[in-house]
């Protein structure tokens, strides 16, 4: 990737109002990710700076190399017309269309589905079997909805002592949703699968 590559792919936009943008825009431009046979991992609207930044994260499966850059433009040219046919934002805004990246955060119910079997961080509100932070790998749902991990022992041949997430026995935790403040891919390598910068483009 060039150096001279800095940041994702955006345009400012001026748009009308609308509440719960992100979950709008998702609605919105979700056949034509489809159209496009992209998965639409994630819209957010959140302000960074003085800016707005409505940012479309997309990947695909149907191929090792992952998104690139020329996706991440396609997608852009292709919402474009369709967010200005709909205005469902009140604010100049920079729309951002990017990959996942690597260490890509699971926000939704689906994410966990598609990344059953990944190694996974994840970080809890609160201590559940004395520790806030688990790392292992990701398992099924159950009927109730817990999602758990399974974790694999840590040897200690120093007798340093272990700490934090760290254990000595392998095993599973079962945690709920609402316990989590955070769960992220962990050492995922596969090529296609980093973050894809892309130029900055300037609309209307």
């Amino acid at each position: 990737m060039s150096d001279e590559i800095k940041k994702p792919y955006r345009a400012i936009r001026t748009r009308t109002a609308g509440r719960g943008i992100a979950d709008k825009v998702r609605e919105i431009i979700q056949p034509t990710a489809d159209e496009l046979g992209y998965y639409l991992w994630n819209v957010e609207y959140v302000k960074e700076g003085a800016d707005f930044v409505l940012r479309v994260t997309i990947d695909r499966f149907d191929t090792e190399e992952g998104i690139t850059i020329d996706d991440c433009e396609a997608m852009s040219r292709a919402i474009d017309p369709i967010l200005d046919e709909h205005d469902p934002i009140p604010d100049q805004y920079l729309l951002e269309v990017s990959s996942p990246g690597i260490e890509r955060e699971l926000t939704r119910d689906d994410h966990f589905e598609l990344c059953v079997g990944e190694k996974v961080e994840v970080r809890l509100f609160a201590p559940v079997d004395g520790s806030r932070v688990w790392v292992g790998i990701l398992g099924e749902r159950d009927a109730e909805g817990n999602i758990p991990v399974i974790y694999a022992a840590i040897s200690d041949p120093e007798g340093a002592g272990l700490t934090g997430m760290e254990k000595a026995s392998a095993g599973t935790v079962t945690l709920q949703g609402k316990d989590i403040s955070k769960a992220s891919i962990q050492g995922r390598s596969a090529t296609g699968m980093s973050h894809i910068p892309e130029d900055r483009h300037k609309h209307g």
